[in-house]
């Protein structure tokens, strides 16, 4: 029988409740969780939120680069002597920056936005009992088999109960299985630098002082150049979690509801939150051939007695970010000067054979380029998204007494 002070669930209106019967209002917007201690006690939150610490690299990038003008003296092997008046115009073009460094983004702590801990749920009323009772019309029990009498409950299949909130009456559902979360941020970026650049591709032959362009062209030569650091900004990233499971750590146990009053069954499971068990009722500790439903929720399948579920949860987070805008670096001196060696023209006529060897100076040039954030790939911290729960003692029937005598039934 249902001695005082067990709970059981209850699928109809509050105004329905019968005699002997109240609600018990502690369950209101809860969800039972099996417990050995700490009996009604409350715990859980209705929502979670997770952080993820992370920076980025700057994409391997270059920047083309190229040189304004200037003038080589000339010199003649034959004569060794500086011609003075044989000078040639050129530039560079088609030079670059060495590959950029790794020099990584300011370091930035994500926060998720918060999501529901509700897994999927059917709402009950819990009635505690006053007295010595049946199972009345519209009570529910918990079962690890089929229940004769009773009808399966497939309003609450593949759910979990959860209490009405305070003042409302049963039948509503939400929750889910699985949740993401959405999260929106950007960093402070830092400053990247380039390895030593190049520049080459020798270009013009600006003849002067009566030398004909052939016999002065060069035949090409490269300067290096350094490159002070500068920083890329970066476009916000907004994006989501991978996926996982809002459903707690739970055993899957058959929900019963009863269509008419209903002796109690070896083998049903209802509630408690006091410490003494009742006469008659075995606690759900694994123990005396009992289910383990300390520490778990209950969830209703046709499937009983599966263990499934998590009270924590991490995601996985992968992510990168768009440059904002073009970027470009100064060089680390005004100009450049080196000196030059285009080597021997190869021509033979009544004028000097001349080489480029003079010293001389190009100011250069590079060009914006915009940088994108390599991909940082990662998990989010791991944290509890257990559902606004009450604890409860499960306790399973095993006899009852009527007129001071035990009357045992065989589980």
């Amino acid at each position: 029988m249902l001695v005082p002070n067990i709970v059981i669930p209850f699928d109809s209106l509050e105004s329905l409740i019968p005699s002997g019967f109240e609600r018990d209002t502690r369950f209101d917007g809860r969800f039972p969780k099996g417990a050995s201690s700490g009996l009604g006690d409350t715990g859980g939150a209705t929502t979670h939120s997770h952080t993820y610490s992370h920076s980025h690299t700057v994409a391997s990038h270059t920047h083309s680069a190229n040189s304004g003008s200037s003038r080589d003296r000339r010199w003649s092997y034959a004569t060794n002597e500086n011609t003075g008046n044989a000078t040639v115009g050129h530039s560079h073009t088609g030079g670059s920056t060495g590959t950029s460094g790794s020099q990584a983004s300011g370091t930035t702590n994500v926060t998720f936005n918060t999501t529901s801990n509700n897994p999927p749920y059917y709402e009950v009323l819990f009635i505690k009992s006053n007295g010595t009772n049946l199972i009345p019309t519209n009570g529910m029990v918990y079962t690890t088999g089929d229940r004769e009498g009773m009808t399966y409950h497939t309003e609450s299949e593949n759910r979990f109960l959860k209490g009405a909130a305070s003042g409302l009456d049963q039948a509503g559902t939400g929750g889910s299985s699985t949740h993401t979360h959405s999260q929106s941020h950007t960093h402070t970026p830092t400053s990247h630098s380039h390895a030593t650049g190049t520049i080459s591709g020798y270009s013009g032959n600006q003849a002067e002082g009566g030398v004909s362009a052939a016999e002065i062209d060069g035949t090409g030569h490269t300067h290096t150049f350094t490159v002070n650091s500068a920083s890329q900004d970066m476009k916000s990233n907004t994006t989501s979690s991978g996926s996982a499971s809002t459903e707690p750590l739970h055993t899957t146990m058959k929900h019963y509801k009863a269509t008419q009053p209903s002796v109690p069954l070896p083998g049903d499971i209802a509630m408690t939150t006091e410490a003494t068990t009742p006469v008659g009722w075995k606690d759900c500790d694994g123990t005396n051939g009992t289910p383990n439903l300390v520490g778990y929720y209950l969830k209703n399948t046709q499937t009983a007695e599966q263990t499934a579920g998590s009270n924590t949860h991490n995601h996985s987070f992968s992510h990168s970010h768009q440059g904002n805008t073009t970027h470009t670096h100064t060089i680390a001196n005004s100009g450049l000067s080196a000196y030059s060696d285009a080597g021997n023209d190869g021509i033979n006529n009544s004028s000097p054979d001349l080489d480029s060897i003079g010293e001389h100076r190009h100011e250069v040039f590079i060009a914006a380029t915009k940088a994108n954030y390599n991909t940082t790939s990662g998990n989010t911290s791991t944290d509890n998204s257990e559902p606004e729960y009450i604890q409860v003692k499960f306790i399973q029937f095993e006899f009852s007494t009527v007129g001071g005598s035990f009357l045992f039934n065989l589980l």
